[in-house]
């Protein structure tokens, strides 16, 4: 127990995290607790590129507190090859 309490407190402060953001809404705790047994938390030093262009990602990426500045809008394709264009970014969220 004694190992496990910093584990349990990095979930409990994911779990809020998640819950204060709308997109989480409908999901239910359970899950919740799958996705944040699988998050990483990372302090990031300003002016650090987090991603660049041409590289895939395999993880999405939530801003907890800061802001960050994108330099080139990307365009997203789903799973099933449809392409999501900028314009339509708010169907996603």
């Amino acid at each position: 127990m004694f190992m496990r309490e910093p584990i349990l407190k990095k979930l409990n402060v994911i779990l809020q995290f998640y819950r204060s953001l709308s997109f989480f809404d409908s999901i239910d705790t359970s899950t919740l607790l799958i996705l944040a047994s699988k998050t990483f938390i990372t302090v990031v030093e300003s002016n650090t590129l987090i991603m660049r262009q041409d590289n895939k990602v395999n993880q999405v990426s939530f801003i907890k507190r800061g802001r960050c500045k994108v330099l080139r809008i990307l365009d997203f394709v789903d799973y099933d090859g449809y392409q999501i264009h900028r314009d339509n970014y708010h169907k996603l969220f």
